[in-house]
């Protein structure tokens, strides 16, 4: 993917200390919700990704919002975490795939009917949906052939030069 999806920016950016967190304001899985874990983001030190999550018990979490930076984690992943002193509780590695892939969009121009278009499409390809402003969409898919229909959309936009899209898992 051309775009770095870093460049794309969030609407929920907060800059706290030294850190800008980026924040997801509907978390698609937010009433199963009742922990925030801080990610870091590759290659990116001074930006931490705020992750809802759930505690399952005192050393596991699942991931409740699709991650919109982070690679390798998606929406139902268990994941533990570890205390940092500068950059509070972080996800500190994966335990257990709940077999859901990640994608996400960028929208080239901030044209209310491609993203009410892409919107609908989406949602009838059966994907839950966080979006970040007008043109940054997360999006996840229940399993690898739920996946791979939804990238083929994806493609016909990017071929229609409407979007730029990657796969986080």
């Amino acid at each position: 993917m051309a775009a770095d999806a870093l460049a794309w920016g969030l609407e929920g950016e907060r800059p706290l200390t030294q850190f800008t967190y980026r924040t997801h304001l509907a978390p698609v899985w937010r009433e199963k919700a009742d922990f925030i874990l801080n990610a870091s983001i590759p290659d990116d030190e001074s930006n931490l990704e705020q992750l809802w999550t759930r505690r399952l018990d005192s050393e596991r979490l699942e991931i409740c919002c699709i991650p919109f930076y982070r690679y390798g984690v998606a929406l139902g992943d268990v994941v533990s975490f570890r205390a940092d002193d500068e950059r509070g509780l972080l996800l500190d590695e994966k335990l257990e795939e709940s077999g859901r892939y990640v994608l996400r969009a960028y929208l080239r121009e901030d044209r209310v009917a491609v993203q009410q278009d892409l919107y609908d499409r989406l949602c009838e390809l059966g994907t839950l949906q966080e979006w970040s402003g007008s043109r940054f969409v997360a999006i996840d898919c229940r399993d690898e052939p739920h996946a791979a229909r939804v990238s083929g959309y994806l493609q016909q936009c990017v071929d229609l030069n409407l979007l730029e899209y990657e796969t986080g898992r």
